[in-house]
């Protein structure tokens, strides 16, 4: 080009080009590139070599260019939103205002996951020399890698551990920080997870097995992959191992069992073994197990005779649609010799339901505190982590409802990935055609809720929960859902059990027992009596038998020890049967069987109180 003259040019940039020749053909690359790929004249270019610098670009650009796009979309949307502001409705608004919400949240979603993929990647597997890498390149200190590592692993026992303790500790699993540990555990986990699953996906790629495999499924050669920019591999790759990860998935869960691929099973055996089996006095053990099953019995031939046993626990509803539930994200379920079901969803007999279902299973369901679905307990999180790790003592069984018209006859689902699914994500509800079952502490660890739905007028209530403090947390939730689903109130007078940090203190005797009134009449009219509840608790003042006290001293928490500790020595044992032994005389002398005797024996001898207004009239009434 020809420059006139007295013309002023501004030379900003002089760039030289070259052309390299490649297994593709000649390429032409800028003087910068040249100095990324550090060759020397006549030199030849690796097989394998780390892109030069523009391709570093790709990650960003793959991070944030449709992060920026979708958010383009919600600067429309607000815009929109306020310029339409006087023509529209409000019902208009609402949905302009959830389309922006589920934009953002996709926004900061994929920043999130591909910042941890397609950097953690490349941070856990550089090293100070040059390593190809997925993207890019990138240099790191070995320790800082191998302290990755190791935190990861420690994170993941971690979480699992945390997570077991979310019901046996009863304490701490109410306390809001405790909860948010479990969160913030989980949450780093899942992070290092991704980002060591996006590592070994680099190291395979880098593999020379793997590049063949890629060229062969291609159906080319091997030199025609060389280029790691290749967008025709990298969408194969993409594709293929999605679609690999995922029919592999569909097809095995033909295969498993989602009830009996848990730690359900083992739960349910040493159960059986431990307290089924004692009242067996001929037992034809296996010689290697230790387990006969015949210890097990079906539900339905537990005796007629009195009482009725009522099994409780707990129908999961992380996702239900009970707005009021929000907090409770469970249900009651029972199980008895007749029926098995719940309140809100109905009953089957029991003959039927779940094939059959055994006294085993449902001794283990009632007692299957560590589930990813927990209902009040319950966190995404945490119950991913516990998913992945098969912490799962719960169990499902077909809906006894109009949702399970197919499925209630059945022991479990027949396909394990829609189960599987619902409990990593905190899916369950009670309107899928299989309900996922727990603890029925999950709900309510009293069992009072059920007795009170079906009037029981003389309820004994034990509650043997971690308590030091005596703050009655589990008698408290169960008087606030009985109040809130049926509109009966329980209300009890001063109580007079203490925790032990009180003792040296207390003014008058401690007692292990309290006296409650179930309100009936509120709600079924002046003339229905109301019930009466006697409330029994665990408590040390000084005054048991030598060797009771003696433990007493030398464990600070007894007899609140935590719920965690499964494995009780001989006088650790001992002194809890004792205890027990010890506070049941001091309540119950010689009525036979009459309610209205225990009552007045409990009052006389152990509260030293006259009865109230009320309690003295139900005491008066005849037995029928």
């Amino acid at each position: 080009m020809k420059i006139p003259t007295g013309t002023q040019v501004l030379i900003t940039q002089i760039e030289r080009r070259y052309t390299i020749e490649t297994s593709q053909g000649p390429a032409r690359i800028t003087e910068k590139d040249l100095d990324a790929l550090e060759l020397k004249p006549n030199e030849r270019l690796p097989d394998r070599f780390p892109m030069p610098a523009p391709a570093q670009n790709a990650v960003n650009y793959v991070c944030f260019a449709p992060a920026l796009i979708l958010a383009v979309l919600v600067l429309v949307n607000f815009l929109f939103t306020g310029l339409a502001s006087w023509v529209s409705e409000d019902e208009d608004r609402e949905w302009w205002g959830r389309s922006a919400a589920w934009l953002l949240i996709t926004v900061f979603g994929w920043i999130v996951v591909n910042v941890i993929v397609l950097w953690g990647a490349q941070a856990i597997s550089a090293t100070p020399n040059r390593l190809d890498v997925f993207l890019g390149q990138v240099k790191a200190n070995p320790a800082a890698k191998a302290l990755l590592g190791a935190f990861g692993g420690i994170t993941g026992v971690a979480g699992a551990l945390l997570a077991l303790r979310s019901k046996l500790s009863k304490q701490l699993g109410q306390k809001a920080g405790f909860q948010w540990l479990l969160v913030v555990v989980a949450v780093v986990f899942f992070v290092l997870l991704s980002v060591v699953i996006s590592w070994v996906l680099v190291l395979i790629g880098s593999q020379h097995w793997a590049q063949n495999a890629t060229a062969w499924l291609l159906g080319g050669k091997q030199d025609q992959i060389a280029d790691p920019n290749s967008w025709r591999v990298q969408l194969f790759v993409v594709v293929f191992l999605t679609g690999a990860m995922l029919l592999f998935g569909i097809v095995m869960g033909f295969f498993i069992n989602a009830n009996k691929f848990s730690l359900h099973a083992t739960y349910r055996n040493r159960l059986i073994r431990a307290f089924l089996a004692a009242s067996r006095t001929t037992r034809t053990p296996h010689l290697f197990t230790g387990f006969d099953p015949a210890d097990n019995i079906a539900l339905r031939e537990l005796s007629s005779e009195k009482p009725l046993h009522v099994i409780n626990g707990a129908l999961n509803l992380v996702k239900g649609q009970q707005l009021a539930w929000q907090e409770r994200k469970a249900e009651s379920f029972t199980m008895s010799r007749l029926h098995c079901g719940s309140l809100h969803v109905g009953y089957r007999p029991t003959a039927e339901y779940g094939h059959e279902i055994t006294l085993g299973t449902a001794l283990a369901i009632s007692g299957a505190a560590a589930n990813p679905n927990m209902g009040y307990h319950s966190s995404p999180m945490v119950a991913f982590l516990m998913t992945l790790f098969n912490v799962r003592l719960g169990w499902w069984l077909g809906n006894p409802g109009p949702s399970g018209a197919k499925t209630w006859r059945r022991s479990g689902p027949g396909y394990a990935v829609g189960p599987l699914f619902s409990e990593a994500v905190g899916n369950t509800t009670d309107r899928y055609k299989y309900v996922n079952l727990s603890d029925g502490g999950h709900f309510e660890n009293l069992g009072l809720y059920e007795m009170v739905l079906r009037r029981c007028h003389f309820v004994v209530v034990s509650d043997a929960g971690e308590d030091p403090e005596c703050s009655f947390a589990d008698l408290g939730e169960a008087v606030r859902k009985i109040r809130v689903d049926f509109g009966i109130p329980i209300e009890f007078g001063p109580m007079s059990i203490y925790p032990r940090s009180q003792i040296d203190t207390l003014k008058g005797p401690g007692h292990n027992s309290a006296i409650g009134r179930i309100r009936y009449s509120v709600v079924d009219g002046s003339a229905a009596p109301d019930g009466i509840l006697v409330y029994i608790k665990p408590a040390c003042y000084g005054d048991e038998p030598r060797d009771i006290y003696e433990y007493f001293k030398t464990s600070k928490t007894f007899p609140h020890e935590s719920t965690a500790d499964q494995f009780f020595s001989e006088s650790q044992f001992e002194s809890y049967r004792m205890l027990g032994a010890h506070t049941m005389e001091k309540l119950c002398t010689d009525c036979r069987g009459d309610f209205r005797c225990f009552i007045r024996e409990i009052l006389n001898t152990h509260l030293e109180m006259e009865a109230p207004d009320w309690l003295a009239k139900l005491l008066e009434v005849p037995e029928n």
